[in-house]
């Protein structure tokens, strides 16, 4: 028997469609694409135009799928290469040792990602006690890696998604402002 070597992107797609399924106990296929992912791609290419991230690679998925995917710019502005669908990304949990308070003093801005929303702490995740600012329902989880990397798992409205960049400190104001407009993108397709 032949084993067929999957692609990174083929393993991302899966992790994410795994993360839905567990997260809502539905069944996966592909999700039905919404008419078109202009507006969110328009978000991710003008930032990357704009200097604001070298590159960043984003998906979301539903309970049905992938609901999107995109990838724009590129690993390092010196010399490249062009961020793909299966870049490798350091994710670096906010948790973790490496990100020791020492190293948070030069690698981290203060943030507060849901300004006036009452937020908790469950295993691994902040949650949202309220709904968010671009469309996520109370009770959705959320992390950050240090890489400005960002998830969220949206339970009630049945959608998970990730955006990953490669750059510090950890939350710039850039970043954020991306994963933001990135969130909201996708809670519109939905309604779509």
């Amino acid at each position: 028997m032949t084993r067929k070597r999957h692609t990174r992107r083929e393993i991302l797609k899966g992790a994410a469609a795994l993360t839905a399924v567990a997260s809502f106990g539905a069944t996966v296929g592909r999700a039905a694409a919404p008419q078109s992912h202009a507006q969110i791609d328009a978000v991710l290419r003008r930032a990357t135009e704009a200097g604001e991230v070298p590159g960043v690679v984003a998906v979301a998925a539903t309970d049905k799928g992938v609901l999107y995917e995109g990838a724009f710019g590129t690993r390092d502005l010196a010399k490249g290469p062009a961020m793909t669908l299966d870049t490798i990304f350091r994710l670096a949990s906010m948790t973790k040792a490496v990100t020791s308070v020492a190293a948070m003093q030069e690698l981290s801005n203060d943030v507060d990602l849901f300004p006036g929303v009452r937020c908790g702490h469950g295993l691994a995740s902040v949650i949202n006690a309220q709904p968010g600012p671009n469309g996520r329902s109370a009770g959705t989880l959320t992390w950050a890696g240090i890489f400005n990397t960002y998830y969220w798992i949206d339970p009630e409205k049945r959608v998970t998604g990730v955006i990953l960049t490669q750059i510090l400190p950890f939350a710039d104001a850039r970043a954020v402002g991306l994963y933001g407009e990135f969130e909201r993108g996708i809670y519109d397709a939905l309604k779509n």
